[in-house]
């Protein structure tokens, strides 16, 4: 009974280090320390790692600042300068366009060094949102955080909100296609343009909730990491429910919330293309509301006609 007792204990002790298998090491690969990161990586990719790793202790102080969240005790990052190589170090299968991929509970970050990119994203934006991941990730206490605050607070902190993704929630604000927080909450759109939409209004939602002081956040993530609903949190952060937030903010997705961001940077056409399309979409509605007004008018008047 001793040796059985004995043997579970062991296997007890064994399973959490099989869980969270060590990143790549031994025959062509390099390790570069910066508590509490250990960044792995290839000779090709020295200078890389070196500019990360001198960069993340400022990044994982924001996040922990930002989001009043703890910083793990240690990040593997592993960099991998090939789509092969990328998916062959990590424990998962990453989609083909992928520059990063978290793992929390595993606490490791693959990130692919090589990866053509047009928009403004750079590796540091990349390394930045897979921080993110991993504390948010660590931080909670059943199951994992809503897919809305993952990635919207990821891609907020990191700075990925791009010209194009602007245009979509303004385009979808000026035609009334705005989707409701409830909706993907608690699951995720599967239709494509929704999903995409999603993924922007996470964001901005997120963003609308960070400007309204630095500790609204941090209390929306604290209190939702230990079970409360988005509605008990936003009450517990700003005392106002999920339906007056929410229409505070759709208040605030107008013109000028697409044509700001946009000027000046590489995607202003695409911007001034946006802004133009939601000034016919608004001149196509007062148009509409002018037309039922004067049929209105003109049946009013009839009737009128019709007593005398």
């Amino acid at each position: 009974m001793t040796l059985v007792r004995t043997l579970v204990l062991l296997i007890a002790l064994l399973l959490p280090s099989l869980a969270a298998a060590e990143a790549p090491s031994g025959l062509g690969w390099s390790e570069l320390r910066a508590e509490p990161f250990t960044f792995w990586h290839r000779d090709d990719d020295a200078g890389l790692a070196e500019g990360l790793a001198e960069a993340s202790g400022d990044v994982l102080a924001d996040v922990v600042d930002r989001t009043g969240l703890a910083a793990p005790r240690h990040i593997d990052v592993v960099l991998a300068s090939t789509p092969e190589a990328f998916a062959a170090a990590q424990p998962g299968d990453p989609p083909d366009w992928a520059a990063g991929t978290a793992y929390d509970e595993r606490s490791e970050i693959y990130l692919r060094t090589r990866l053509p990119r047009t928009g403004p994203s750079n590796l540091e934006q990349v390394f930045t949102h897979e921080v993110v991941h991993i504390v948010l990730g660590r931080a909670w206490k059943r199951g994992d955080p809503p897919r809305w605050l993952n990635e919207g607070l990821s891609k907020y902190l990191a700075g990925e909100m791009a010209p194009g993704e602007h245009a979509v929630l303004a385009r979808a604000a000026a035609g009334g296609s705005l989707l409701s927080m409830e909706t993907f909450t608690n699951g995720w759109p599967s239709r494509a343009a929704h999903a995409r939409l999603a993924y922007v209004q996470s964001v901005d939602f997120v963003a609308f909730l960070a400007r309204q002081g630095d500790e609204v956040l941090p209390t929306v993530i604290g209190q939702m990491a230990t079970g409360e609903t988005l509605d008990t949190a936003l009450v517990a952060a700003t005392g106002d429910t999920l339906e007056i937030q929410e229409e505070r903010w759709r208040s605030r997705v107008t013109v000028w919330h697409a044509l700001i961001p946009v000027l000046g940077s590489s995607g202003t056409f695409w911007g001034i293309g946006a802004v133009l399309f939601l000034f016919a979409a608004v001149k196509r509605r007062r148009a509409f509301h002018l037309k039922v007004a004067e049929l209105e008018e003109a049946e009013r008047l009839r009737a009128i006609v019709a007593i005398e």
